[in-house]
């Protein structure tokens, strides 16, 4: 009778420090994990954030360039095909490979 008694015990610690292993694991674990997830996305979010720094350089470029005297004759040139007195323009045609 005491031998069964003395098993129940041991089979409720034991039953009882993996239920407090359990939850201490998962009270651990899951702020660490969220964590994780956070800071991958906040790399992402830095990465793209410099990636639309350098798209917004190359617009205000473009930008100040097409201001510029040379910036309007060369929309002028490619959209309307003028040109100046003793320019020439070339046209390149594509062949047809049947």
């Amino acid at each position: 009778m005491e031998n069964k008694l003395f098993r129940k015990r041991k089979e409720i610690e034991k039953t009882i420090f993996i239920i407090f292993i359990l939850i201490f694991l998962y009270t651990f674990t899951f702020p660490v994990i969220k964590y994780i997830k956070l800071k991958l996305e906040i790399n992402k979010i830095e990465y793209e954030i410099v990636n639309y720094k350098d798209k917004i350089e190359d617009l205000k470029k473009k930008i100040d360039f097409y201001k510029s005297d040379d910036g309007v004759e060369r929309w002028i040139k490619e959209n309307f095909k003028f040109i100046r007195e003793g320019e020439r323009i070339y046209i390149f045609k594509e062949k047809n490979v049947d």
